[in-house]
């Protein structure tokens, strides 16, 4: 970084280049980025300002397609690929040749459920490259000394461009199937312009009233366009480019363009005022609208107001000399969000063919007429405390965020509507309630010494309030191996997990008997005790000895959808950090802590490796497994092709609490005496070690995983499969100022 200036004109210059390699083969991110800031005094009442960025951007990862819903991650597939499906092919010999082993299926399966993992991370292709340009050009008049002109005017254009191709020497797939070969092209292009026109007022009155004004005007305009192609059945997968002729005509086949453009219109008008800085009030009202909606939801209405009293100001406080700064304060906003799709409310058509032998066009889209915007109602209420000259600070918030109107994308409806799915509807409430908590104390502060303590402590939870009537609360009504209940519930947290009580293994003949409420059996009317069976769809299959125990919740002797329960959520009880600084002279050392307490992880890569139920290869938990009456433990027998011995339970709902060192920092600044010799300002070297310690029960690769859904719904939460872990970096660094 660069920055100079004078008194008329001031710049500041700035690049940065990164490269990083991945934790998984195959992947790689490289990023140029580079930002110039020009301010200009033409008088003392006008200054003109500029600032100009421009970013690069290349990521390569491992081959993903959206059009193959179920293909499996390439850290799933080796963990589960036999141990002795070798990675290269050998010869008649016993030689390895380099040819990728990939046959066409094998005992385990064929692509896309299994497939060569590393002839996929090294041959397949996912990389996307980016160019964005962003100009702000800012221009800012005094009318007065209290009034004030300001206009902001902002371009950013962005270029993005995504090659993905699927090789047949990772999948072995035979060379008529549609996805060999495949190649993908996209581009997308974005222009959009910014311009924000304020007038503020300024002034205060008596030395004790202290007023701020203003009132704005927002415009954006969006332009979109994306060209995609794919084809496949190439010759070679060395052609690898979707201009190269091949197929174009099938399954996901062939061109599609795509355009969009989208304007919005936002007045703003805001109030704050203090009276003898202890009492602050600041009021707003904020009126948007957007050709996103329809013309009868165009414009949304959004109000704020906030208060703060600091108390430490007033005359009663005087005494009490620990409290240098003592403030309380209240706060009410409400924000919108438009949908990430423009002109939904009308219909669009596309050509699907022909009908009875004539050219047919079809309806893509469900016209939205009564859609509205994605309400974000805030409320905020917190202190803030400094004590003790300074040495403690304590803040503290307590926080609702309801949403209203919020946006679900791609729901499925009904049929008899025409139409599969929808592209986004308002979906509910959610409200989102927490808290937070953060104290630093500076145990000593002179000359030579630093010393101080961080801490902080949070808790957040989603609770659903109210579903639209087209919503559907319940994807899969009874889960079967491999499977949790996709279920949400009213005044339960989203990412709430719905399976059985898993009990263990049944290990003698007594257990497979079917019990009443009062644990009594339960005959037929023969006589006879009644076994417990999984009977769903018909299926009634008998448990026996071996086989995995779920709790009969309706004591009806029959392992159902009835039996599905509440077992935990992904939502933590509590979460945040600690640290400490340890400074001496011009060294210093620095640590933190992050916790993440209470929340449960369903560990779908322990699911797959203790199945016993395909040919996949097992963790060696399975060596425990039932093999003969009067064995006793946990792990069920296994079951080739048959069985439920690994239904969505409670078994692979595991605790996700986790601490982890997060990074360490030594640094050491050079004395201001070598630093004149040297002919700079300042010389500082440092050196920091990231994520190298973790405590945790979680069994799996890593606790700390995305909290997020894996498939876009608020369904599938709180899910690990083989997900790529945190890595621990070493970073050094040396930072000269001239």
């Amino acid at each position: 970084s660069v920055s100079g200036g004078g008194s008329k004109a001031a710049y500041r210059f700035s690049t940065n280049y990164q490269n990083q390699q991945g934790t998984t083969i195959g992947t790689e991110l490289s990023r140029l980025s580079s930002r110039l800031n020009l301010d200009y005094f033409i008088s003392t009442k006008l200054r003109l300002r500029a600032d100009i960025t421009y970013s690069n951007g290349y990521t390569t990862g491992n081959y993903a397609d959206d059009v193959i819903k179920n293909t499996r991650s390439i850290r799933s597939i080796a963990y589960k690929k036999m141990p002795n499906m070798s990675i290269y092919e050998y010869d008649a010999y016993g030689r390895l040749t380099g040819s990728y082993f990939s046959p066409e299926s094998n005992i385990q399966g064929s692509s896309p459920n299994t497939y060569n993992p590393v002839a996929m991370a090294l041959e397949g292709i996912n990389k996307t490259s980016n160019d964005r340009f962003i100009t702000k050009f800012g221009l800012y008049y005094d009318i007065n000394q209290y009034l004030r002109f300001s206009e902001d005017l902002s371009f950013d254009v962005n270029y993005n461009k995504v090659n993905k191709f699927l090789p047949q020497t990772a999948t072995g797939l035979p060379w008529t199937n549609v996805y060999v070969n495949r190649a993908y092209d996209q581009t997308n292009d974005s222009y959009n312009i910014f311009s924000n026109s304020i007038l503020r007022y300024i002034r205060t009155f008596n030395e004790i009233h202290s007023l701020t004004a203003s009132v704005s005007m927002m415009t954006t305009e969006g332009i979109a366009y994306g060209l995609k192609q794919t084809t496949a059945n190439a010759a070679s997968s060395e052609f690898q480019d979707p201009s190269i002729p091949s197929q174009n005509i099938g399954d996901g086949l062939g061109n599609v363009a795509s355009n969009s453009r989208s304007r919005s219109l936002g007045f703003t008008a805001m109030a704050h005022y203090s009276l003898l800085d202890r009492y602050i009030v600041m009021a707003g009202l904020r009126k948007e609208g957007s050709t996103k909606f329809d013309e009868k939801y165009r414009w949304g209405t959004f109000p704020s107001i906030s208060l703060m009293w600091r108390i430490s100001g007033e005359n009663f406080m005087q005494d009490l000399i620990a409290f240098n700064d003592l403030r309380v304060r209240f706060s009410y906003g409400e924000n919108g969000h438009p949908p990430r799709r423009s002109n939904m409310f009308f219909n669009t058509y596309s050509s699907v063919g022909s009908y009875l032998g004539e050219p047919a066009v079809a309806s893509d889209n469900f016209k939205l007429l009564n859609l509205k915007w994605e309400a974000i109602k805030t409320t905020n209420i917190g202190f803030t405390s400094e004590m003790f000259q300074n040495r403690l600070t304590m803040d503290f918030d307590y926080y609702k965020n309801r949403t209203e109107d919020m946006f679900a994308y791609n729901v499925d409806i009904p049929s008899s509507s025409g139409y599969s799915n929808t592209s986004v509807i308002n979906a509910g409430t959610i409200d989102n309630i927490g808290w937070d908590f953060s104290m630093t104390y500076w145990a000593v502060r002179n000359k030579d010494w630093k010393v101080s303590f961080d801490f902080n402590i949070s808790k957040n939870y989603n609770i659903l309030r109210e579903v639209s009537e087209e919503f559907t609360l319940v994807r899969n009504e009874s889960p079967g191996n491999g499977q949790y209940m996709n279920l949400i519930q009213i005044d339960n947290p989203a990412g709430s997990f719905y399976g059985y009580k898993y009990k263990g293994v049944y290990t003698n003949e007594d257990d497979l008997i079917a019990r009443d409420a009062n644990g009594d059996k339960i005959y037929n009317l023969n006589g006879k005790p009644i076994k417990m069976v999984y009977d769903y769809n018909n299926v009634n299959y008998a448990f026996e000895l071996g086989d995995a125990m779920y709790e009969d919740i309706n004591h009806d002797g029959n392992i159902n959808a009835s039996d599905v329960v509440l077992l935990g959520d992904a939502n933590p009880d509590f979460f945040g950090g600690f640290g400490q600084l340890l400074g001496y002279k011009n060294f210093s050392f620095r640590y933190f802590f992050y916790y993440r307490v209470g929340n449960e992880v369903i560990n779908r890569t322990r699911m797959n490796g203790e199945s016993m139920f395909t040919y996949d290869n097992q963790t060696k938990a399975v060596l425990k497994r039932w093999r003969k009456p009067g064995d006793e433990t946990d792990i069920p027998r296994s079951l080739i092709g048959y069985g439920y011995n690994f239904l969505g339970s409670d078994r692979f709902v595991e605790d996700g609490s986790f601490l982890r060192l997060k990074y360490i920092t030594l640094s050491y600044n050079l004395p201001n005496k070598v630093c004149n010799k040297l002919g700079v300002n300042r010389v500082r070297l440092s050196s920091t070690i990231n994520n190298l310690w973790v405590l945790t029960n979680y069994s799996g690769q890593d606790p700390e995983i995305n909290i997020n859904s894996t498939d876009g719904t608020i369904f599938t939460v709180g899910y690990d499969d083989s997900n790529t872990p945190v890595p621990t970096s070493f970073t050094f660094n040396l930072s000269v100022e001239f």
